[in-house]
């Protein structure tokens, strides 16, 4: 195994690229989560208003519980535009890289499977793309066709080899 090419793949898991796609529907959805965690607090001061008190309010303590979960989610979402690259793919050099599409094929089992790889965090998800930070995207990323990759994912230990990368 070629561990130059191992490292670069996970150099790859702590960065956060982004196809412009992505990017602007993760922006979108920061907008739309504002939105709602602005209503949610509108709705936590109403029920206070409504139940005369906080205290022993299943209204407010329902609207409290909303408003922390979709803060936290937006939190976690803000999270991801930061230190965010777009990256659009580079011309094919044969190599496994972010924005390919990789079919390869399990050696124990003889299932091979086709994968794009894609943005840290896909929005709109097609069921064939993995960020290029998993498990999978790591292993593969930096191989050519015929190489042979070994390596856990999940609870297995997998031997993978290259078939096609277009």
């Amino acid at each position: 195994m070629n561990t130059k090419n191992r490292k670069q793949g996970k150099d790859l898991v702590m960065r956060k690229f982004f196809s412009k796609e992505d990017f602007d529907n993760l922006r979108t959805q920061i907008t739309s989560l504002t939105e709602e965690v602005k209503e949610a607090k509108l709705s936590v001061g109403e029920t206070a208003a409504e139940g005369g008190s906080w205290h022993d309010n299943a209204a407010y303590d329902e609207a409290t519980r909303r408003t922390q979960i979709l803060s936290r989610q937006l939190q976690e979402l803000r999270s991801l535009v930061s230190g965010a690259e777009i990256l659009e793919p580079l011309p094919n050099d044969g190599k496994v890289r972010y924005g390919r599409t990789v079919t390869y094929e399990d050696l124990d089992t003889r299932e091979s499977q086709t994968i794009i790889i894609g943005s840290f965090y896909a929005t709109g998800r097609k069921p064939d793309v993995v960020s290029h930070a998993s498990p999978i995207a790591t292993l593969l990323i930096g191989t050519q066709a015929g190489e042979i990759r070994q390596g856990k994912i999940g609870a297995r230990e997998r031997r993978l080899q290259i078939i096609k990368i277009d």
